[in-house]
């Protein structure tokens, strides 16, 4: 039995993903998850220990399986079959994007205010206001430039400001860590 189904097991989550585990087929989940796009994949690792587990031991760390996900994303890409995508950052009057960094997730636009918006690459909707200054209570329009620049790790994001502040949040709550 894979990891993730001992745990869980021990968990005894009642979701389907969770269910099809319990019930010994993994086949047809991972069949399901192929179905999938990277991100969307990465996203649902990020539910909880047992699908992170799954997914990483019958996807990825499985080399037939992995290379049915990549060939079948190579095919989408070779057909060309995409669509664009386009944000607005809207800013303070003064207020302007200085940095831009995303993965498959999530896009943050670093302003020269201090704060920096983060927005979902799927919908290109805004999901939240970062403030990276070192005032956190004060949103208001700074008096002073202050860049901010951000990396995105698979759980964490980090950003950094002109001023020398850097803050570590939670990838998905946005909760300093």
């Amino acid at each position: 039995c894979c990891r993730g189904c001992m745990m869980v097991n021990k968990v005894l989550a009642d979701d389907v993903i969770s269910q099809l585990l319990t019930s010994q087929l993994d086949h047809l989940l991972t069949k399901v998850l192929l179905y999938l796009d990277p991100g969307s994949l990465h996203q649902a690792k990020l539910v909880c220990v047992a699908w992170c587990i799954f997914i990483q031991d019958n996807i990825w760390d499985r080399d037939s399986v992995r290379r049915r996900l990549q060939d079948h994303h190579l095919n989408r890409w070779k057909m060309a079959v995409h669509q664009d995508k386009e944000w607005v950052v809207n800013c303070r009057k003064g207020e302007r994007v200085v940095s831009l960094s995303c993965d498959d997730c999530i896009l943050i636009a670093g302003l020269n205010s201090g704060l920096a918006k983060v927005y979902s690459i799927e919908t290109c909707g805004f999901v939240n206001l970062l403030n990276c200054r070192d005032d956190f209570y004060d949103l208001g329009p700074s008096a002073e430039e202050i860049f901010v620049y951000s990396d995105i790790g698979d759980y964490l994001i980090a950003t950094a400001t002109s001023k020398g502040v850097v803050i570590v949040r939670n990838k998905v709550t946005h909760a300093l860590f």
